[in-house]
């Protein structure tokens, strides 16, 4: 102590002699002092007491000084730092409260915190964390060179091609008759509940890649790699279907020559799944349109307009000599069995394969980065296209089923063989030339729709980013359009056209339900999360990119004022998570009632009590969630088009895909199983680690493309979470 003592003295007389005038002249000042210590005390404190008492008399004579020369030359103010304060050291959070952090929407902070949660929390995090618009969400490396007269022909005439012309005549002869119209009409009202989510999002977020970019935009990045890599999927099936069925109808023009001279020269593929023989011609028709698109898109689009105006022209060729040749007879007689002969079983059941003749209407949403004005463009297409194409197929079922009698419909060349029939032989060429046209614009629909989703996954790093690079001068992607063609043209050869539709269907139907999900979550999720919002309206956290309060805030908070008697019920559970936990109840609580009810229906019609209180059950746990999600209030702003009665449309859209997917078979879901296990792989090793939301975001701004937000202030963009 004596030693320590000694040195503190030394240090202190050191620096006394080294302070220059200003330090002796405050020694000096401390000595005249009047000290409230009397001499004594000072004989006996203890020298370290008597150095800190010094000083403190030093720093304090000190400030004073610094604020006599403030007042007497302001302009070079003396600013004193204030001493940083000292934090308590944060707990380590425990493994539940990891968990608890993970979960909640918008909550970043966990992944800064340690713990055994922190993996976990990271993971979580890169897979339900959400896509903005970026800083102009009008700028894009493709074109915008599409009117909305180009859009909806686009539309139309990826929904109105095989369908009509090999869909329409199979279902009439096989599953509903007549009544197919009916069923027409259910399937157009279903697809419509899709397309007015599609519609939505389109406005709100006009960028390229369809529901995969609706999906990141609302309900996180897994979720969007899951239905992008699905509808790839789709895609890829949808041009290897057509392709062959272009190429049956163009074999039929040869009486079946070509058919024929493939199977004496390449001899029948083995396999249950297999095509019978290789189709080369389809190979040859996929490699004739990719050339032809590769040259720009407003070459393709002219394409489209011509062919869809002539298929549509032939169509009402059909309408007309059909309605001509109409016997009512055939729809009221029970000699040719009624109107609806399969009754109301049969109706649902073509109501089922109709829907698919509806999937089409994403081409008009994966047109939104290239179309001139997407706000206006887009739903106007949609509605326009969806309107047109429900009216053909039901007028050209009516006309179908008026002409002959459903059992002598044949099913591969309905309507050329009804018409020539009835001597119009004429018609029946037209006929063969309208279906060649209208299969050709799904064809180019379907290989637009297939690009321009690879091209966006691959501009937000989630697959290869080759499959994202334009062609300078036409403004394509075209390693994507050359690969995935690739991919299907050798589907068309070596697989039958069965086999290749149901692939098709079950990623259609994925899509569709959480694009309406999507929707839900996309509504009811907190102002700050899912809209741009002004720099200067935020605190200086939430600027800096932490969780706001209303996307953390209790689900007690944001109910309806009739709903207050939820509070304590929903107290301290983030508004976000009580919708995200309910949208996925509602998916599951439907597929195990579209399961139970198929494996169980005669049990349930029979009246067996069990089964009653099953499907009871099930059934008021579906209203339980949907009145957990309808209680809350909305936060949306104002934009040119909103899908109407949400949360009810888009719950009806998720239960009637849901049941379509319990109808599928049990191989559809084991090849679904394997493409998604490919496509999982590839996302964990490539996608997560190459991701754009890994790098660190700068703060952009930008107008919000609709809403009283968008008046020139500038607005901050930002990457959220979410469940």
């Amino acid at each position: 102590m004596a030693s320590a003592t000694s040195f503190t003295i030394a240090e202190e007389a050191h620096q006394s002699s080294n302070g220059g005038s200003e330090d002796e002249e405050m020694e000096t000042r401390d000595d005249q002092d009047t000290s409230p210590h009397s001499e004594e005390d000072e004989r006996t404190t203890a020298p370290w007491i008597l150095i800190a008492r010094r000083a403190n008399r030093r720093r304090d004579q000190r400030l004073v000084t610094a604020q006599q020369q403030l007042a007497e030359t302001p302009e070079k103010p003396v600013i004193r730092k204030r001493r940083p304060t000292a934090r308590k050291p944060r707990q380590p959070p425990r493994p539940a409260d990891d968990l608890k952090l993970a979960f909640r929407p918008g909550n970043d902070v966990c992944l800064a915190r340690g713990g055994t949660g922190k993996m976990l929390s990271t993971f979580l995090h890169k897979l339900r964390r959400t896509k903005e618009p970026g800083a102009d969400h009008m700028q894009t490396n493709l074109k915008r060179c599409l009117t909305t007269f180009d859009i909806t022909l686009l539309g139309i005439g990826h929904m109105m091609g095989s369908g009509i012309y090999v869909l329409t005549p199979s279902v009439a002869k096989n599953t509903a008759g007549p009544a197919l119209i009916v069923s027409y009409i259910i399937a157009g009202t279903a697809s419509l509940l899709a397309a007015l989510a599609y519609a939505e999002f389109g406005v709100r977020f006009p960028r390229a890649g369809s529901a995969y970019s609706y999906s990141y935009f609302s309900v996180g990045e897994f979720w969007a790699f899951f239905v992008g890599w699905n509808v790839v999927l789709e895609n890829v099936i949808g041009i290897s279907a057509v392709a062959r069925a272009c190429s049956a109808y163009i074999d039929s023009l040869t009486h079946g020559a070509i058919k024929a001279y493939m199977v004496n020269a390449t001899g029948e593929l083995p396999g249950p799944y297999l095509s019978a023989h290789p189709d080369f011609l389809a190979l040859g028709i996929i490699v004739v349109y990719v050339a032809f698109m590769s040259v720009g898109v407003q070459a393709t689009s002219w394409l489209n307009n011509i062919l869809c105006c002539v298929n549509i022209f032939v169509l009402f060729i059909i309408i007309g000599v059909g309605g001509y040749f109409a016997d009512f007879s055939n729809w009221t007689s029970p000699e040719t069995g009624g109107f609806a002969p399969f009754g109301v079983h049969g109706i649902l059941a073509a109501s089922a394969a109709c829907f698919f003749a509806y999937v089409g209407f994403d081409a008009i949403a994966a047109s939104g980065e290239e179309a001139v004005n997407p706000q206006r463009s887009l739903p106007i297409a949609t509605f326009i296209s969806m309107t047109v194409v429900t009216v053909l197929y039901v007028a050209v079922s009516a006309v179908l089923t008026l002409m002959v009698n459903y059992k002598d419909i044949v099913p591969d060349s309905g309507l050329p063989d009804a018409l020539e029939s009835k001597g119009a032989i004429w018609a029946k060429i037209v006929v063969i030339i309208g279906a060649l046209c209208g299969m050709s614009t799904v064809l180019i629909g379907t290989l637009y729709a297939l690009t321009r989703i690879a091209y966006a996954m691959a501009d937000d790093g989630l697959i290869m980013r080759m499959f994202g690079t334009v062609n300078k001068r036409t403004k394509i992607p075209l390693i994507a359009m050359y690969v995935f063609s690739a991919l299907a043209a050798v589907l068309a050869v070596i697989l039958d056209i069965e086999t290749l539709v149901e692939m098709m269907s079950i990623g259609t139907l994925f899509a569709y339900l959480v694009v309406s999900g999507g929707i839900i979550i996309f509504r009811f999720r907190a102002p700050e999360k899912k809209d741009v919002v002004e720099m200067g309206a935020l605190p200086e956290k939430q600027a800096n990119g932490s969780s706001s309060p209303a996307s953390a805030s209790s689900s007690g908070d944001r109910l309806q004022p009739r709903f207050r008697f939820m509070a304590p019920v929903l107290a301290g559970v983030p508004t976000d998570l009580v919708i995200s936990l309910s949208v996925c109840g509602i998916v599951v609580d439907t597929l195990v009632l579209g399961f139970f009810t198929q494996a169980l229906w005669a049990e349930i019609s029979n009246g067996d009590w069990w089964a009653v209180v099953v499907l009871t059950v099930l059934l008021l746990v579906l209203a339980l969630l949907c009145f957990l999600i309808a209680i809350h209030e909305q936060a949306i702003t104002e934009q040119r088009y909103k899908m109407p009665f949400v949360p009810f449309l888009p719950i009806l859209s998720i239960v009637v895909n849901t049941i379509l997917l319990t109808t599928l078979h049990g191989l559809t879901w084991l090849r679904l199983l394997i493409w998604v296990a490919v496509g999982l792989t590839g996302y964990f090793v490539y996608g997560t680690q190459h991701s754009k939301l890994n790098k660190p975001q700068e703060p952009s701004y930008s107008p919000a493309p609709d809403g009283p937000a968008s008046n020139g202030k500038p607005q901050q963009q930002s990457s959220n979470s979410h469940l």
